[in-house]
C-alpha cells in the first residue's frame, strides 16, 4: 500500500522514493514538496538585518505553516 504522498514528511517520502525509483507519482509528489518547503535560505552580502532576527523570522514562518 502507497503512503499519503501529502501528508508524510519529505525525508519520509525520499526514502520511499529510493525504494520505489519507478513511480513517477511518488516522484511527482517529491518534486512538489522540493518545491513547496523550502530548505535553504540564500542571504546576499548587502544584507545587512542581523542573522537572529532572519533565523528567529524562519522559524515563526515554519510554525505558522
Amino acid at each position: 500500500m502507497k503512503p499519503d504522498f501529502q501528508t508524510i514528511t519529505r525525508a519520509e517520502l525520499r526514502a520511499y522514493l529510493l525504494e520505489h525509483r519507478d513511480d513517477r507519482e511518488a516522484f511527482y509528489a517529491y518534486m512538489d514538496k522540493l518545491a513547496t518547503e523550502p530548505v535553504l535560505a540564500v542571504h546576499s552580502p548587502s544584507d545587512t538585518t542581523p542573522l537572529d532576527e532572519t533565523i528567529a523570522k524562519l522559524i515563526q514562518q515554519r510554525k505558522n505553516n
